[in-house]
């Protein structure tokens, strides 16, 4: 009879771990997704552009991968832009850290942040200020 119950023990412990590792992959998913930045942020960032016929700021590191696809996006497509190394320019380190630091690549258009590489959302924006048509 004692065998029976070290089994039910055992098989309990078990049942005990399962749970808490469900519990904690499910807390830990929650944390995730509400940690996410938003897409993009819409306000005046006209002060941002020293330069009237600048329409785009990217706000990069160095290492970002997503910063080196959205480079190559912009180069791809012929799109000027100023680039912002936030590791090597205390101004532009200052200025991500009013905007938000929200994550590289940070773009800012005159009315809109993009958070992250995202080139739909590029496109689109870029498609709304005339600056390219053909994309």
């Amino acid at each position: 009879m004692e065998e029976i119950k070290e089994k039910k023990s055992l098989w309990s412990d078990l049942s005990l771990f399962i749970l808490f590792f469900i519990v904690g992959v499910i807390v830990y998913w929650m944390y995730s997704w509400a940690q996410k930045p938003p897409e993009f942020i819409i306000g005046n960032y006209s002060q941002y552009f020293v330069n009237k016929e600048e329409h785009v700021i990217a706000y990069t590191t160095e290492d970002c991968t997503y910063c080196i696809l959205l480079k190559d996006y912009f180069k791809k497509n012929n799109i000027r832009y100023v680039e912002l190394d936030i590791q090597k320019s205390p101004e532009a380190s200052a200025q991500y850290k009013v905007l938000g630091e929200y994550g590289t690549p940070l773009i800012v258009f005159k009315d809109k942040i993009i958070v992250g590489f995202r080139p739909e959302l590029i496109t689109t924006e870029l498609k709304r200020l005339d600056i390219v048509n053909d994309l």
